[in-house]
């Protein structure tokens, strides 16, 4: 009798991690089939939250007191990135602090002219390299 217990136990253990593991394959077949959608979808809504989040954290006034400089910047760093002028490291250096300034909702005049500084930096010391993994 306890032999025939134990049968029906492990049996329906066996059961119980086989079906699971084919709804589990079965979610990852249509996760697979689907990843493209899947991964805009993540990011378009990632994207739209960090880009209202950086919005919302630009102090009032900072644009329109650095006007010439931010916009040169900005324009001298997107040019130099998008032409493979600018290093990873220099791009993630920029990227890591707007993000760290980021990290309590406001971003101050000091880590604004930072993000900046490293802007004109990466630009201006990228001038002649042209970055292989972008070709």
């Amino acid at each position: 009798m306890a032999w025939s217990r134990r049968r029906l136990v492990v049996g329906g253990f066996i059961v119980g991690f086989g079906s699971c593991a084919v709804l589990m394959a079965a979610a990852g077949g249509i996760a697979w089939h689907y990843k493209y959608r899947l991964a805009s979808r993540f990011v378009q809504s990632y994207a739209i939250e960090l880009g209202e989040s950086l919005f919302r954290a630009v102090p009032d006034g900072y644009v329109t007191k650095n006007k010439e400089r931010v916009i040169a910047a900005l324009d001298a760093f997107t040019n130099g990135v998008s032409r493979g002028h600018v290093r990873k490291a220099e791009i993630s250096q920029v990227t890591s602090l707007l993000l760290a300034g980021m990290a309590d909702g406001v971003l101050t005049y000091r880590e604004l002219d930072r993000v900046v500084e490293a802007m004109e930096a990466a630009t201006s010391a990228g001038s002649g390299v042209v970055n292989p993994e972008v070709r």
